[in-house]
């Protein structure tokens, strides 16, 4: 059985509320939406159901809606590069697989491996290498969301989009009908790791990250247009007063 039939089959057993599905696309803030939702107060319009990484839009059953949060993607590599540099910790420890171990090896810091992107040769040949191994690293946004016209497909079904830089809990609260979401202060329990030097990124490494995730922008010019044309209004009415799709 099929991760959507299994949801598809999940779904129907819920009655009486619609379903929204939180895609947690990694480094976005997702651990500590997540947590603020399974802490938050109210009775809520939606039965909920917080996922994974590796649950996809195309997973969700097309009458059920979704939101997810997003990130400037050379941010969001830092912040990737860094959380597997650790291995996880501390919120998690999860192994660096042998070609994680290779990538670590070879570039120390994130600015290491932009500036490879650009250094011609062996090392940039290596620096594709590490982009493509590296968890959190080498998935683009268009994982989770197949592409334009699947997601412009489903538009009428987006409850949220959530930026990481600035999130503003309170249309998702009015969304979702709950009465107050409050994102955990604990770094382990957001999943967010330290400060430190490492972070910063040279003009030239972000110059090249940015050409790198070139088609991760796009996803997020189309999530900016997403939010002009969905009407905030009906993303936020009750499920039974919302219109339907002809």
């Amino acid at each position: 059985m099929s991760r959507r039939q299994r949801l598809e089959r999940w779904s129907r057993r819920l009655r009486g509320r619609p379903t929204a599905h939180f895609l947690h696309i990694g480094k976005t803030a997702g651990t500590a939406v997540k947590t603020g939702l399974e802490e938050a107060t109210g009775a809520g319009n939606f039965h909920l159901m917080l996922h994974s990484h590796n649950i996809r839009l195309i997973d969700i059953p097309e009458d059920d809606f979704v939101f997810f949060c997003v990130r400037d993607p050379v941010g969001r590599f830092v912040s990737g590069f860094r959380s597997r540099q650790r291995q996880g910790q501390p919120a998690h420890f999860r192994p660096w697989r042998p070609s994680e171990a290779e990538a670590f090896a070879l570039f120390s810091s994130p600015d290491a491996l932009g500036l490879a992107l650009g250094a011609g040769g062996e090392e940039q040949r290596q620096a594709a290498a590490a982009m493509g191994s590296i968890a959190h690293v080498n998935r683009s946004y268009w994982w989770w969301f197949k592409d334009a016209a699947f997601l412009r497909a489903r538009a009428e079904h987006i409850l949220w989009i959530g930026r990481q830089e600035h999130l503003d809990l309170a249309p998702l609260e009015r969304a979702l009908g709950l009465e107050h979401i409050v994102l955990p202060s604990d770094p382990a329990r957001a999943h967010r790791g330290p400060p430190g030097p490492d972070t910063e990124l040279s003009p030239r490494a972000r110059d090249l990250l940015r050409n790198w995730y070139a088609a991760d922008y796009e996803f997020l010019a189309l999530c900016d247009e997403l939010d002009e044309v969905i009407d905030l209004g009906d993303r936020t009415a009750r499920p039974d007063e919302r219109p339907t799709g002809s």
